[in-house]
């Protein structure tokens, strides 16, 4: 993920990175992860007052599973796209995600 980041930020592309670090604080997620996703709920509300328009997801593990559940929620799906990495695929679903 830091190769993508770096990679992202010398195109001149904004990068904005969310991490969940439940085994490293040797916590656990949130029940049904609605914590999770209010806390990209809020990131996305400031990302669009600020001007975004279309934003992508790079997304790994929980992260992963927190953004797919954010994108099946979110009206305006045209806005988004994702590219997913490993660990938690049978966890992540775009049932009604269509961007």
């Amino acid at each position: 993920m830091k190769k993508l980041i770096t990679r992202s930020l010398e195109k001149k592309h904004s990068v904005l990175a969310l991490d969940f670090p439940y085994l490293s604080q040797e916590s656990e997620p949130s029940a049904q992860l609605m914590d999770e996703v209010r806390a990209l709920k809020m990131v996305i509300t400031t990302a669009n007052t600020i001007g975004y328009s279309k934003i992508h997801f790079v997304a790994k593990s929980l992260g992963a599973v927190v953004a797919s559940k954010f994108l099946n929620e979110v009206e305006d799906q045209h806005r988004y796209s994702i590219t997913v990495f490993g660990y938690a695929m049978p966890y992540i679903h775009f049932d009604n995600f269509t961007g």
